[in-house]
């Protein structure tokens, strides 16, 4: 089994319209919240540059690996893990780019799978799990 933990890419605050006070920028793409595409691909961008940096040195996973994501958020909130699947799409795909996975179809790919991980900095914990071809089994 192997891991991947990837931190979650920092944005610097953006200045409210309304009330001039600095915000912070949430880090992560869920699929309930429509943002401007720029705005999208700025944040997918640069989880695909966290994701390259943390797979460095990492050699190539045999496939086909069931992909398990373990969300980590700094707070207790309630959320639904599934709904940060485009997050996760950001990163595995880059996974693909930098040569770790051959390819992310269903030939190669099961999940990922999201999966709550606990109170810590904002970061995502991947865990391929090797699997038996199902021509082999």
């Amino acid at each position: 089994m192997i891991t991947i933990s990837v931190p979650a890419p920092y944005f610097p605050p953006v200045r409210d319209r309304k009330t001039g006070k600095l915000k912070p920028v949430n880090p992560w793409l869920n699929a309930n919240h429509r943002a401007h595409r720029m705005a999208e691909a700025t944040k997918i961008a640069a989880w695909r540059v966290a994701t390259t940096k943390a797979a460095e040195g990492v050699a190539e996973i045999q496939t086909p690996v069931r992909i398990i994501a373990h969300i980590f958020k700094p707070r207790r909130g309630i959320y639904d893990p599934n709904n940060l699947n485009v997050t996760t799409k950001a990163c595995v795909d880059a996974l693909v780019e930098c040569g770790v996975l051959a390819a992310d179809d269903y030939h190669h790919v099961i999940g990922p799978d999201h999966r709550h991980g606990g109170v810590a900095p904002a970061s995502i914990m991947f865990t391929f799990e090797p699997l038996t071809p199902l021509w082999l089994a």
